[in-house]
């Protein structure tokens, strides 16, 4: 009789905490385990080791799903950009402080990624490829990526160049020293 009580019930809880309650009452109202509140206890931190392991998977899922999505999009940019289809400029790219902030923290994540100092200088130097890469700022943010996520995407955009760069223009690079 507890079991379809707590059928009906448990259809009824929609929260962890719900069910965890209508567990309590099913393990509370089977006379068996009424006499028993040590197993109640252990019944008890059983289901909660399994809402956190639930809870756990679910969030490992989520990240590697938004992660895929970043991913999905910086690809999505990255064609754009070399297509020449890019575009929309990104909402903060006409405040000069955002714009300032952006591209610092590309240009940090770029060096950790060996985009020597003076290549990055020289891109941004330029105004056709720097408005490019802001462009492709713009794509990301179009596909719904946040300033940071934008920022890691124009840095595997900024590497990418490098990479693609023939091996004599990268050695005037490495050698040069960093104006200042």
């Amino acid at each position: 009789m507890a079991v379809l009580g707590a059928k009906r019930t448990l259809a009824g809880a929609v929260d962890g905490i719900g069910f965890l309650r209508v567990v309590a009452d099913v393990l509370v109202r089977d006379k068996k385990l009424a006499k028993r509140p040590k197993q109640v206890g252990v019944c008890m931190a059983v289901l909660l080791i399994l809402l956190v392991v639930v809870g756990i998977l679910f969030f490992i899922a989520k990240t590697r799903a938004e992660a895929r999505m970043t991913a999905v999009d910086t690809r999505r940019a990255v064609n754009a950009f070399d297509r020449g289809t890019a575009e929309t400029m990104p909402t903060w790219s006409f405040r000069e402080t955002e714009t300032l902030v952006f591209f610092d923290g590309v240009r940090k994540m770029a060096e950790r990624n060996g985009v020597p100092e003076q290549y990055i200088h020289d891109v941004y130097s330029e105004p056709e490829p720097a408005r490019k890469l802001l462009l492709a700022a713009g794509e990301m943010e179009t596909e719904g990526r946040s300033f940071t996520q934008q920022q890691l995407g124009v840095t595997e955009l900024l590497s990418s160049m490098w990479n693609r760069l023939p091996s004599q223009n990268k050695q005037k690079f490495k050698n040069a020293p960093m104006p200042r």
